[in-house]
C-alpha cells in the first residue's frame, strides 16, 4: 500500500495495513530531528518516520512571504506579530490587532482586508506532482474564528460574543467570505491530487471551551457547514 492509498482506506473507515501516520512541528522540532538522525531533507525524515501525508501551504499564508524573515510582520489580515525568544526557540507573539478599539460595523467595512488573489496557489501542481504517493493536504487560510482572534484580540472578540454578538457575527462572516474565496480559488483551478482539505481553527483554552455550545452554532457552524458543502 502507498501512503495516499493508506490514508485513504482510513479516511473511508476501512482496514489499511498499518495506521496512518501524520506529522507537524515547529521549526526547532524538524531541526533537532534532522540533526539526531543525520538527515538533510523533509522528504527523507518523513521517510524515516513512515509519514503518510505531505502539506502544501499557499503563497503569503498569513504572512507575506517577503515578510516571512522579518523580526516584525503584519499578516494579510492586518494585525502583526514580531518574533519573539523562548526557552525552545522562538515564535511568531501578536502585538497589534488592528481592529481592537475599533466597535462599529462600519469598521469592519472599511478594514483594509486581503484581495482575493493575496492568497496564491500556483505552486501547487508541481509540488502534489513531487509527493504523489502521499496523501495531499491542501491549506486555502485559517478558520475565519481562529483570524479573528487576531484581528480584533482574543479578549475584544470574547467580549463581543457577550455584549455585542452581531459586530462578532458581521467580523466572522466578512472573514469567512474572504477564505471561501481562497478555497474556491484552491479546488477550482488547483485541485486535482489534493485529497485532504486542511483548515486550523482554535475554540478552546487548556481547560475548556472558550464560549457555549449555542455560541458556536451561532458563529461559527455555519461558515464551517458552508466549508464543507464546497469541498
Amino acid at each position: 500500500m502507498t501512503s495516499k492509498e493508506r490514508v485513504l482506506q482510513a479516511v473511508n473507515h476501512k482496514t489499511a495495513d498499518r495506521v496512518a501516520i501524520t506529522f507537524d512541528a515547529e521549526k526547532e522540532v524538524y531541526e533537532m530531528l534532522y540533526k539526531n538522525l543525520n538527515l538533510k531533507t523533509k522528504e527523507a525524515l518523513f521517510d524515516y518516520l513512515g509519514v503518510d501525508t505531505w502539506m502544501i501551504l499557499p503563497r503569503n499564508f498569513i504572512y507575506p512571504d517577503e515578510d516571512l524573515d522579518k523580526e516584525e510582520k503584519t499578516s494579510i489580515w492586518g494585525y502583526k506579530a514580531r518574533v519573539t525568544p523562548y526557552s525552545g526557540g522562538t515564535y511568531d507573539e501578536l502585538y497589534h490587532s488592528s481592529l481592537a478599539g475599533k466597535d462599529e460595523i462600519d469598521d469592519i467595512r472599511n478594514h483594509h482586508w486581503p484581495a482575493d488573489d493575496t492568497v496564491g496557489f500556483e505552486h501547487f501542481p508541481q509540488e502534489i506532482a513531487a509527493h504523489q504517493d502521499r496523501a495531499i493536504l491542501g491549506v486555502f487560510t485559517w478558520g475565519a474564528y481562529f483570524i479573528a482572534t487576531h484581528v480584533r484580540g482574543l479578549e475584544n472578540l470574547m467580549m463581543d460574543f457577550a455584549l455585542r454578538k452581531k459586530y462578532a457575527e458581521y467580523l466572522i462572516n466578512t472573514i469567512a467570505e474572504k477564505s471561501m474565496v481562497y478555497l474556491n480559488t484552491m479546488l477550482e483551478d488547483y485541485g486535482a491530487g489534493i485529497d485532504i482539505v486542511y483548515m486550523a481553527d482554535d475554540y478552546c483554552s487548556q481547560q475548556g471551551p472558550l464560549f457555549s455550545p449555542a455560541d458556536f452554532r451561532k458563529l461559527v457552524m455555519p461558515y464551517l457547514t458552508k466549508m464543507v458543502e464546497l469541498t
